[in-house]
This record gives structure tokens, sequence and C-alpha cells, in this order.
């Protein structure tokens, strides 16, 4: 018998602490478990199947075509990155060795030329980096202009049944500089394949 205003003694055995504490570590990590909330510094870039995050504060131009997707973003005194991936869908080794001449190869030889134009030898050498989680390879234009040594890296890959092409380009330090803005590009880079639709059956007429 308990009398009015003593002490109540409670006995906790090691069993009922020890899930006292699981259930309070299950409770802390559900709470470290939720969903992270989108980067309040990034933006969204989708259309035509294309779609990419990058850092806000950059501007887009969009100078695409009904069959290249060309995107550049730049900002002041940071390197500019170009978007640019064919519209055509690529299913044969074939096409890809033709796209691959033609947007990849063709874009470095129009890079050489400029440098060229511009009174400055540009030095060639291969690299490689990722995009949307895979490997990609691309070529590497390094020079000076004006004294202030820069380069062009321009890299390919097929994502999505399309080819994505990346470039970053401005002076060493603008390349170093906008190194963020350029991981959070090739990153998120996505392609979309493109929705076929069903055919619908043809319903058979009974003969009469």
């Amino acid at each position: 018998m308990i009398k009015p205003g003593g002490k109540v003694k409670i006995k906790r055995t090691s069993r009922g602490v020890l899930a006292i504490l699981m259930i309070a570590g299950l409770a802390a990590l559900a709470q470290t478990q939720e969903q992270p909330k989108p980067k309040a510094d990034v933006a969204h870039f989708v259309k035509d199947g294309l779609s990419f995050d990058y850092a806000n504060g950059w501007e887009i131009s969009d100078q695409s075509s009904p069959q290249l997707q060309y995107l550049t973003l730049s900002k002041n005194d940071y390197a500019e990155i170009l978007v640019r991936s064919p519209r055509a869908q690529i299913d044969s080794q074939e096409k890809e060795a033709q796209a691959k001449q033609l947007i990849q190869d063709g874009f470095v030889q129009a890079w050489a030329k400029n440098f060229a134009d511009n009174g400055s030898k540009a030095e060639s050498s291969p690299v490689s980096i990722e995009i949307a989680g895979g490997p990609a390879e691309g070529t590497r234009l390094s020079a000076v202009l004006d004294r202030d040594p820069g380069h062009v890296d321009v890299y390919w890959r097929l994502v999505g049944g399309r080819m994505v092409q990346l470039t970053i380009l401005g002076s060493d330090k603008q390349i170093k500089k906008s190194e963020e803005a350029w991981n959070t590009v090739r990153n998120s880079i996505q392609i979309e394949p493109p929705i076929v639709p069903r055919a619908t059956p043809k319903s058979s007429k009974a003969k009469p």
C-alpha cells in the first residue's frame, strides 16, 4: 500500500532502457533522412526533352534550330558554358560516328580556326570527364590571347539516345571560378526519350 505523499519507485529493467534508446535513435534517424529541400541557388531548364540544373544568376541564351538545341550560359567575369544537342535520335554506330564527326570534331576545328584567326595557335590535348553520371571524352584547346592563358574544353556523350555536347571556355582564372556552376550542369543534364504513340488497333468489321 502506498502512503499519500510517498514516493513511488519504478524499476526499469535493462531491456526497457534499451527499448527506449532504440526508439529515440530511430526517431533521430528518421529526421536526418528527410528528403533534402531544393537548393535555393539552383534553377532548372527543361525544353524539348533536354533538361539540366544551373546556378542562379547565370543567363541563358537559346540559339536552337529545328535540327540542334544550342544554349549558352553566361555570367559576367565567368567562363561561358555551351550546351548543344542534335534533336535526332542516334540508334546505330553509323549515326553515332556521323554525329561525332559533324558536331564534335567540326566544333573543335571551328574553335581551332577561331584561335588562329585571333593570332594564337591552340595546342590540342585529349581530356575526359563525367556527364550525367557516365564517362565522356573530349578535346582541350589551350592558347594565350591578350597575354591571358585560357582554354576551351569540348566534351560529348550519348544520353537518352541523343548526343549531348558540353563546352566550357574562358581564361584559366574564369574557368576555375566557374567550376561549381560547370559541375551543376554536367552532373544534372538529362534527355527524355520521345514518347512514341501507341498504334490503335483497327476494329474488324463483321462481314454480313
